[in-house]
């Protein structure tokens, strides 16, 4: 049972850090070992915490780890998981694409070549994390401070944008000349915008 629960935890920590590529794993395999820590080295009874680790149980979970890094690893480079390119091509052929731009698509997602009539076209950037906002343009940074859930009255918004300076500050100072209605619909339309995901 000792070699057993050594090889499955080995296996466990192995493989997530072998098929991983994102800095999080680092975090999660930090908790896995003071996990670790306590389930090899500090088992007691109600006394005082004592060392009474398991040689099985260690040995298993480094044969479980080597074994599972390597395969993790050799999976994550080799695309073991992944579609093939022709699988890749195949789904973009069944989504109504033309045969050279299935090829052409599949092999951008594959590789991130861009070939045959993607070539010279721009690469799309990645969603900024933590933005909220998922396949879309990027959102202004003081979206989030602007926004109408903020502020107990629209003349404060209409304030704050005025304080923000650049474009909010044009928008604050036109929505103040306004009347109170039409201010705060100013404030909201340019918000929306400014702000909102778009298609």
């Amino acid at each position: 049972m000792d070699l057993a629960a050594g090889l499955a935890l080995g296996a466990l920590v192995g493989a997530l850090v072998g098929l991983s590529s994102v800095p999080v794993v680092a975090a999660v395999v930090t908790a896995l070992v003071a996990l670790l820590v306590a389930f090899f080295g500090l088992q007691g009874s109600a006394g005082p915490l004592k060392a009474n680790a398991s040689a099985a149980r260690v040995a298993g979970f480094g044969a479980g780890m080597l074994l599972f890094l390597i395969l993790g690893v050799l999976a994550r480079t080799g695309g073991w998981l992944q579609p093939s390119i022709s699988q890749r091509v195949g789904a973009y052929q069944a989504a109504g694409y033309a045969d050279p731009l299935a090829h052409d698509l599949a092999l951008y997602e594959h590789l991130g070549l861009l070939t045959g009539s993607l070539k010279g076209q721009s690469a799309p950037e990645a969603p900024v994390p933590g933005s909220g906002i998922l396949f879309s343009d990027k959102a202004d940074p003081n979206c989030g401070a602007l926004a109408a859930d903020r502020f107990d009255q629209p003349a404060d918004r209409i304030e704050a944008m005025r304080q923000t300076g650049a474009d909010w500050a044009a928008v604050g100072a036109a929505a103040a000349a306004l009347g109170p209605a039409e201010g705060a619909a100013l404030a909201d339309a340019a918000w929306g915008l400014a702000c909102r995901p778009r298609d």
